[in-house]
């Protein structure tokens, strides 16, 4: 005869549950990207595609010293959800509170690291690329200073979310957006008193809006902390006076201190362990952007401007997706963990292991109908969209560029090509993400890498050799956008191959009535 048991803890995500985490998730992840887009514009449309070219020279170089530090967005959002299983007693309260506080020193470290070596490299970096030195270096100095603000706010940002604050997370982000929308637009036609002209004041306006985001993103960190350790001093006092309270919460309470400061060190050196896992992961995909960026920095500026229009696409329409990633993440960590806690028979962890994979297959639904439909926008509005980023006088040359004039393949068909990959490779990495296997992560990213480099130096040997046969297959702007959408072809059909197999279902031993 079948046991009976209680139903799970953790019910199986709806479509209607990833849709609502997803949304904000969306809006937090789209503000850099947004930012990126709004900043596209004005500096192609008000100062024209030299300006556009020193922004995306240098926004690649930040990006890459920034973004290797992205694990305290998402290794601190995986590591609370997962924390939110815990009982929201002294011991729950204490371990999530030391950990928060602890991943926020050692972001600001993360950041500043970064920032000095490429303040310190300056001329250096610059002297690699073909636009005006001095106009860069206006530039470049206050975009630098802004990557410790930017580390700090994605830790805070991250936590928060996981913590249930998604949407204030999102809002936050949109201020952002908007105070360096505003400032950059004042900055590049009349600036107030306080904030230099030109590249120099746009550069500015950036660190601006992140200094302000990390600020505010802490603050309301730190508040939340200290709401949940009042919480569980008030629960405290209740089992002293003898109120009855629920059976697991009391059993929380009785653990010993000394044990929980050890779980708590041990907590801190995995998410350390893993941190550098997921550093080796962005080191690698970064360094593709990197790549991609100098070789065609070493076509000329038009090419580089239409690079950036396609980079900044790609970046949105990405990380549109990457709203259910996170939701992945989120809701894969709290199955995850319930699964891997759960003390009962095998029954419970099968269930939870299907629940685990209807959540996978109906992310991917939402990442399928979101990728087609961009898609389908680009394919049907090529010029209008690109009109956005161009001043008049720029729109012929940069459009030559984008659309493979004389070439085979065009850089806009790859762009539209590359979204349904692009979906599931960011669907992979929320997946693997839920799961803690950021050494898989890491593995998988450097195989990527590893074909984009040889992808892309086999056509760059046959264009020195063969220059006129390999351009009527392929610009140097097609090439390396090939190359990038064949890197993504292996992050997503390794990722989501492993994670299939990671949450492989296990015969049920019996069955529930």
């Amino acid at each position: 005869m079948a046991t009976l048991m209680p139903p799970l803890p953790c019910p199986s995500p709806s479509h209607l549950a990833i849709t609502r985490l997803a949304l904000p998730a969306l809006i937090l992840n789209l503000a850099t990207p947004l930012g990126t887009l709004t900043s596209s514009v004005l500096f192609g449309r008000i100062k024209g595609h030299t300006s556009l070219a020193i922004f995306a020279a240098v926004s690649s170089m930040c990006s890459f010293a920034a973004f290797p530090t992205n694990y305290f967005a998402v290794g601190v959002a995986s590591k609370v959800a997962a924390l939110t299983s815990l009982p929201t007693s002294s011991t729950g309260s204490n371990k999530k509170n030391s950990f928060e506080m602890i991943t926020t020193i050692s972001a600001i470290f993360a950041g500043a690291l970064p920032a000095a070596i490429l303040a310190a490299a300056a001329s250096q970096l610059v002297a690699i690329l073909k636009t005006p030195q001095q106009e860069t270096l206006a530039y470049y100095y206050p975009r630098v200073a802004s990557i410790p603000f930017r580390v700090v706010a994605m830790s805070a940002q991250a936590a928060m979310s996981a913590d249930g604050q998604m949407y204030a997370a999102a809002a936050l982000s949109l201020v952002q957006v908007v105070i360096e929308a505003s400032l950059t637009y004042t900055s590049l036609t009349k600036p107030p008193p306080f904030l230099p002209s030109g590249m120099r004041g746009a550069g500015t306006a950036t660190a601006i809006s992140w200094a302000v985001l990390s600020v505010i993103a802490t603050a309301m960190r730190a508040w939340r902390s200290w709401r949940r350790k009042k919480k569980a001093e008030e629960e405290e006092e209740q089992i002293q006076a003898g109120a009855p309270l629920d059976e697991a919460l009391l059993h929380s309470y009785d653990t010993n201190e000394d044990d929980d400061n050890v779980n708590i060190k041990n907590m801190f050196y995995t998410f350390l362990a893993d941190g550098v896992r997921h550093f080796v992961r962005s080191l690698a995909l970064q360094a593709s952007f990197l790549a991609a960026t100098l070789v065609v920095a070493s076509v000329d500026s038009t090419a580089l401007a239409a690079h950036q229009i396609i980079l900044t696409l790609w970046l949105v329409t990405s990380y549109a997706v990457d709203g259910v990633a996170d939701a992945v993440t989120i809701l894969g960590s709290k199955l995850s963990s319930a699964r891997d806690n759960e003390e009962q028979e095998d029954e419970r962890r099968h269930e939870y292991t299907i629940k685990i994979r209807h959540l996978l297959g109906r992310a991917s639904v939402h990442a399928v109908a979101i990728s087609s439909s961009i898609a389908l926008a680009f394919a049907f509005a090529p010029h209008s969209t690109v009109r956005l980023f161009l001043r008049q006088a720029d729109h012929d040359k940069v459009m030559s560029d984008l659309f493979g004039r004389g070439s085979r393949v065009s850089p806009w068909a790859v762009l539209i090509a590359a979204q349904p990959i692009n979906a599931f490779a960011f669907l992979a990495d929320g997946a693997l993400a839920a799961s803690q296997s950021f050494g898989i992560a890491r593995n998988i990213m450097c195989w990527g890498l590893l074909v984009f480099t040889v992808v892309l130096g086999t056509y760059l040997a046959a264009q020195k050799y063969h220059p006129s046969e390999t351009h009527e297959y392929l610009t140097t702007l097609a090439a390396v956008w090939t190359a990038k959408t064949l890197m993504n072809v292996v992050r997503s059909s390794s990722g989501m191959a492993h994670s299939l197999l990671f949450w492989a279902p296990t015969p049920s031993s019996g069955s529930h009535v």
